[in-house]
């Protein structure tokens, strides 16, 4: 090989040789923007934007600097100033983004600088910075708030249907009658006999016990329902362990009233009084007393308006309305008790009913009469 070949093969290596030096020595760069992860606002303040090699050591730090973008991409809103930064990284490789802003989590991202292809910039994207709560005052003054929440009407309990009574009192004068009509699937005849989901109930418990079966009425119509707390239906079976035949013996759909716990033991009253024109009077009044052990009732009505109403029991069966007509007046006095008693230790249970009624009427009997005579008519009048 000749010299002049020999020169020409040092400098294309020469020049091989630069090339490649340059292409190691090509800058890799490291961008992204600083965003609100909430609002995706720029962050207004940052502290330092730092790269840090694998192991957590730095490797370089980055400048950040606020640019107006328009129409930049789906990241940004148009015309907005964002907070973007760049960095140069030493080589490729594994490297960790941490930011560091007032008010914000420090932030840390894992990304990847790749190695042989001739891409020399790296895009992070949009950095969102999460902010930290704001500490608060261990005593605040909130002024007047109202919780509203949906209350669970009626669940199943296993086997047992169970209604929350408190869901149902929309008024503080509410009797049980008028609580129980308003819950789904219980039906109320006029008679008391009960229905749930078309099934006849047997039995009306009030805490678990039969005091008011016979004489349901009384209880419908004079048991404030405020004073309920719920009421289970469910299908009692033959109990062996009873203190009471009467509960061994029983089984059969029921409805069990719970009372809430301060009127569990309860003595309740009322009283309705009204006059009118022509000295007509009326008065009802009512008292009831119960425990966990017995129960008595009373009702009483006065009245001169021929007015036979009381309570309904299965001793006595009383119709209302008037007896003897438009034309007559009725004074009526009745008088009912009920009551029920259980030993504590099952020695005895005692049931009964007593009612005294007092009529006095007066009717007044007009009678006209005309009778026909070839002479003339004959007419008369008699009261």
């Amino acid at each position: 090989m000749n010299r002049r070949y020999k020169s020409l093969l040092v400098l294309l290596l020469l020049l091989m040789t630069a090339v490649a030096s340059a292409q190691t020595k090509q800058k890799r760069m490291v961008k992204g923007t600083i965003v609100d992860f909430v609002t995706l606002d720029p962050v207004e303040r940052v502290d330092s934007v730092e790269i840090l090699r694998a192991d957590s050591t730095l490797a370089t730090k980055a400048r950040w600097y606020d640019e107006y973008k328009y129409n930049r991409n789906n990241y940004y809103y148009s015309g907005k100033y964002v907070k973007e930064f760049t960095a140069e990284v030493p080589d490729t490789g594994t490297y960790i983004l941490h930011v560091e802003a007032p008010d914000f989590h420090p932030f840390y991202q894992k990304f990847t600088v790749n190695s042989g292809k001739r891409q020399f910039e790296t895009d992070l994207g949009r950095v969102e910075l999460r902010k930290k709560a704001k500490p608060v005052d261990s005593d605040v003054n909130l002024k007047e708030v109202v919780v509203q929440a949906t209350k669970l009407k009626f669940y199943f309990d296993g086997d047992t249907l169970v209604y929350d009574a408190t869901a149902f009192v929309t008024d503080q004068s509410f009797t049980l009658n008028d609580a129980l009509k308003k819950m789904p699937g219980i039906d109320i005849r006029n008679d008391g006999t009960i229905y749930s989901n078309g099934r006849k109930v047997e039995a009306l418990l009030l805490n678990g016990k039969d005091f008011f079966n016979k004489d349901r009425k009384t209880l419908l119509d004079n048991l404030p329902a405020f004073m309920v707390k719920d009421v289970k239906i469910y299908d009692k079976t033959q109990d062996s362990l009873s203190l009471f035949k009467r509960e061994r013996e029983f089984r059969g759909l029921v409805m069990d009233v719970k009372m809430k716990k301060e009127y569990a033991t309860s003595t309740i009253g009322k009283a309705d009084v009204g006059y009118g024109t022509g000295n007509h009077y009326q008065g009802k009044l009512f008292g009831m007393k119960f425990n966990s052990l017995g129960r008595v009732s009373v009702s009483a009505n006065i009245n001169n308006v021929n007015s036979t109403e009381l309570q309904v029991s299965e001793y006595v069966r009383v119709s209302e309305g008037t007896m003897f007509g438009d034309d007559g007046e009725q004074r009526n006095t009745q008088t009912q008790m009920n009551y029920n008693f259980d030993h504590s230790k099952g020695l005895y249970a005692l049931n009964g009913n007593v009612k005294i009624n007092y009529y006095d009427a007066e009717m007044l009997s007009l009678t006209n009469t005309q009778n026909f005579y070839s002479t003339g008519d004959v007419f008369s009048r008699a009261s």
